[in-house]
């Protein structure tokens, strides 16, 4: 008898063990995530900044601009979404904010830790497109552009 409540004990203990290391494992992998991309900001003024930030998100949220970066980035696929649903699902996700301490504008999507692979290659995807638009748009921006790339 010694052994047996010995025995069921022991895997008891094993399945709590194991139970509670899933659970945090499979918390951890569904904790916020927030993948960007900077752009530096240094020297710029902090109002030209939120300025461009404002424009910079009000391109993220344009239609066409969403549908392009879906079928760009294969969002859908990615994010193992339905073709009608990806659309609405990244405009949720974009974000776009200014770090005034760290001197930089951040572009990119949130979600989960899980996807962060996913989410990766979507900000990148979508900081090119953002930053390219708004070069053409604005033309002080497309200067500040020109001036970091060297050319």
């Amino acid at each position: 008898m010694n052994g047996n409540k010995l025995a069921v004990i022991g895997v008891v203990a094993l399945l709590l063990v194991g139970g509670g290391g899933f659970g945090v494992y499979s918390m951890k992998m569904s904790a916020p995530s927030y993948r960007a991309l900077p752009l530096t900001t240094a020297g710029q003024q902090k109002e030209r900044c939120k300025e461009w930030t404002d424009k910079l998100e009000a391109i993220a949220q344009r239609e066409e601009f969403l549908v392009w970066v879906v079928e760009q980035s294969d969002y859908a696929a990615l994010m193992e979404l339905a073709e009608g649903d990806a659309v609405d699902d990244l405009s949720k996700r974009i974000q776009i904010r200014y770090r005034q301490q760290s001197d930089r504008i951040e572009i990119g999507v949130k979600g989960k830790r899980k996807e962060d692979d996913q989410l990766n290659k979507v900000a990148k995807v979508i900081h090119s497109a953002c930053i390219g638009t708004l070069a053409k748009a604005d033309s002080d921006f497309g200067a500040y552009i020109q001036s970091l790339s060297g050319n």
